[in-house]
């Protein structure tokens, strides 16, 4: 699910402003992949 997921996970990181977001939980049953991409531009 992970190689499934990275795509829409990179999408949505771009699309979206998580700047003035303090936190973000990733529920699900992969590897956080989608937290991983939110958190890649600010590191």
């Amino acid at each position: 699910m992970h190689g499934v997921s990275v795509g829409p996970a990179m999408a949505l990181a771009k699309v979206f402003d998580f700047s003035k977001y303090k936190s973000l939980i990733d529920i699900g049953g992969s590897w956080g992949v989608y937290a991983i991409q939110s958190a890649l531009p600010a590191l």
